[in-house]
């Protein structure tokens, strides 16, 4: 079957409601990695709370903050080990939000494009409403057949390679930081992955290190914002009002993209007066900063809160 067919029947199934013959056409890998990467997200919360045990008794001011920082990862890990990646339903889940909760009237492959072993195929897809939404698929070849999940299995990889440099350590001015490569990776899927993505950037965006904040802010957080709008702004209104530290997360991010929209600059600009104390003076901070690939220093001016 060619990518275009795959991508039609594994859509029609789904869309019937047959997720069983739908996973069919997804990558063994993909479905293994899931396994993995929830496993990982529970080991990451045991050695969370064993290290939350070892600062017992310790009243000094340091202790404080590394208990306070530890108690909010260890909430934000909670709430991603409630989220069963490896359980069918997920797929299910998957499944339903890519056909519109099965309301597909029709399915068109309106392009295909094959690079090797890798391939994209373009969806024009029709609601029950008559709305026209249009939509891609990324496939990998494998033992000669072609399947999906390939580009999600990568974010994930991605996650995990990150996850394994982080919160990582200073190091010397003028040499590349592996916090920031490992985020910028991380960045890549954020228009085809938003979910995985925002997931990753909840968890760190709320770290007790500055430079690790500001890299969540200008490569993960603000281009979600740019991105997803309307599907990413509710969840960072409830992540800002948890954590005074993710609301100093989104302070440091410019409006881009949609965030620019005057509507939507209005409702972001609102959030960030009502999250960050007034002295901050910080309703969107503004960062005149290198957007260097390399996560050297960047300088940040905070706009006046009369603007």
């Amino acid at each position: 079957m060619q990518p275009g067919e795959v991508v039609l029947a594994a859509y029609g199934a789904a869309n019937r409601g047959q997720h069983s013959i739908a996973n069919a056409f997804i990558a063994p890998d993909f479905r293994r990695l899931l396994i993995r990467s929830h496993a990982m997200t529970v080991a990451s919360g045991r050695q969370l709370r064993r290290t939350l045990l070892e600062l017992k008794g310790r009243r000094d001011k340091t202790a404080a903050q590394s208990r306070k920082a530890l108690l909010a990862l260890i909430k934000i890990n909670r709430t991603l080990e409630q989220i069963r990646i490896d359980s069918p339903r997920f797929l299910s889940d998957q499944w339903d939000g890519a056909t519109r909760n099965r309301s597909l009237v029709k399915i068109e492959a309106t392009r295909q494009v094959i690079r090797g072993s890798r391939a994209k195929v373009y969806l024009r897809l029709t609601l029950r409403d008559g709305t026209v939404v249009r939509d891609s698929e990324p496939l990998l070849l494998r033992h000669g057949k072609w399947l999906l999940g390939a580009e999600t299995m990568t974010v994930l990889q991605a996650i995990r390679k990150a996850e394994r440099v982080l919160p990582g350590k200073a190091v010397d001015d003028g040499q590349l930081h592996p916090r920031w490569q490992a985020i910028l990776r991380v960045e890549d899927y954020i228009e085809q992955h938003p979910e995985e993505v925002w997931r990753f950037t909840r968890k760190w965006g709320v770290h007790a290190n500055v430079d690790l904040r500001t890299a969540v802010a200008t490569c993960l957080l603000e281009r979600l914002l740019a991105c997803h709008f309307s599907r990413i702004f509710s969840l960072v209104s409830e992540a800002s009002r948890h954590s005074a530290r993710f609301a100093d997360t989104l302070s440091r991010c410019w409006a881009l993209g949609q965030a620019r929209r005057p509507q939507n600059l209005k409702r972001l600009r609102a959030l960030v007066r009502e999250v960050i104390a007034p002295s901050a003076n910080t309703p969107l901070q503004r960062s005149c900063r290198n957007r260097s690939r390399h996560g050297r220093s960047r300088k940040s001016v905070a706009a006046p809160a009369s603007r």
